[in-house]
């Protein structure tokens, strides 16, 4: 039922599109784009589907598995991701949502585990994790750490390995 929503989301917003390209002369009009498996020019096994103008991406940019479940959700605007991207499960639980703003993460991003439980969750400043920052267990806090000018440091920590000698922890949640 959910990636029905989403295609229908995407369906108006292509036929939106298309309405508003129309009533502007200086604009070309969209070309649909629709691969097969086979003409997929991807790294992954998704197959992509979206509205290109003058061969640029605008708008709602969907990608699939090969099972036709819903791989991506991503908005376009020229050419670069901006504004919400989401990513999917082959079963169909969000594993990612992230707001970008020309093609940097920027604001709010959560991550989810294959089975929809949340794994991290914070906020991005011109594509740099800023603020606090969670990361989850079993559905539990597990780890909170703040980034503040490029440098994180660990709040909590409920993992039994202690810091190293120098105060550095042992796992790192820089990118």
């Amino acid at each position: 039922m959910k990636n029905k929503m989403i295609l229908l989301l995407g369906v108006c917003v292509c036929i939106c599109q298309i309405y508003l390209s129309c009533k502007r002369k200086d604009k070309p009009l969209p070309t649909f784009i629709s691969m097969n498996k086979e003409k997929n020019d991807l790294s992954d096994d998704s197959i992509p589907q979206g509205l290109l103008f003058d061969g640029i991406r605008e708008g709602l940019y969907l990608s699939y598995y090969p099972n036709g479940m819903v791989y991506s959700a991503i908005t376009y605007k020229n050419n670069k991701i901006d504004g919400i991207a989401i990513s999917y499960s082959e079963i169909g639980f969000i594993t990612d949502w992230r707001y970008y703003k020309d093609d940097k993460r920027h604001g709010l991003a959560v991550s989810f585990d294959s089975f929809g439980n949340i794994y991290s969750k914070g906020c991005y400043n011109n594509g740099k994790r800023i603020g606090i920052w969670e990361y989850y267990v079993d559905g539990n806090i597990d780890v909170i750490v703040e980034y503040r000018n490029g440098k994180s440091k660990i709040l909590k920590d409920n993992q039994l390995e202690p810091p190293l000698p120098d105060g550095t922890p042992r796992h790192s949640y820089n990118e």
